[in-house]
C-alpha cells in the first residue's frame, strides 16, 4: 500500500497531469477532439444496448 506514496510514482503522477493540463490548455482542438471521440463512443455504447441486433 505503500509503495503507491514512492518518489517514482509521484513524480510520474506530477508530469502526467502537468502534460494533461498543458494539453487542455495549449490546444483546444485536440480536447475537442477527444471529448468529441468519447460522445461518439458513448453514443455507439448506447445504441448498442438500445438496439441488439
Amino acid at each position: 500500500m505503500m509503495d503507491i506514496f514512492h518518489f517514482p510514482f509521484r513524480t510520474y503522477m506530477a508530469s502526467w497531469i502537468a502534460r494533461m493540463s498543458l494539453l487542455w490548455q495549449g490546444s483546444s482542438v485536440i480536447s475537442y477532439l477527444v471529448t468529441g471521440y468519447i460522445l461518439l463512443l458513448l453514443t455507439m455504447k448506447l445504441l448498442k444496448y438500445t438496439n441488439p441486433h
